[in-house]
């Protein structure tokens, strides 16, 4: 639903799957997620996680095109941001209540 209509007719199933999971990667990568199963790693109370926009898609990019896949900047930049607003209207992340 975050989506624009366009960018659902571009891109694929997969592509947007893809998408998604590499950037869970990246979280998890950044001490910022977990698999089921596993802890989050601790972080400290004074130390915020900050992960830039451009960093991010440029590993999400990358992790898509190491599959085969072919997908621009500005759509990667749009289902990252979409995805991570979905994560924190659920209350997965972002400031404290």
């Amino acid at each position: 639903d975050l989506l624009p209509d366009d960018l659902q007719a571009r891109l694929t199933y997969d592509e947007v799957r893809e998408l998604i999971l590499s950037t869970l990667d990246h979280l998890r990568a950044n001490g910022l997620g977990a698999y089921p199963g596993e802890e989050l790693p601790p972080q400290p109370a004074d130390r915020d996680v900050i992960v830039a926009d451009d960093d991010a898609v440029a590993v999400v990019l990358g992790a898509v095109e190491a599959v085969g896949l072919e997908v621009s900047d500005e759509d990667a930049f749009a289902v990252i941001a979409a995805f991570l607003t979905h994560l924190e209207r659920l209350g997965a992340f972002g400031p404290p209540a």
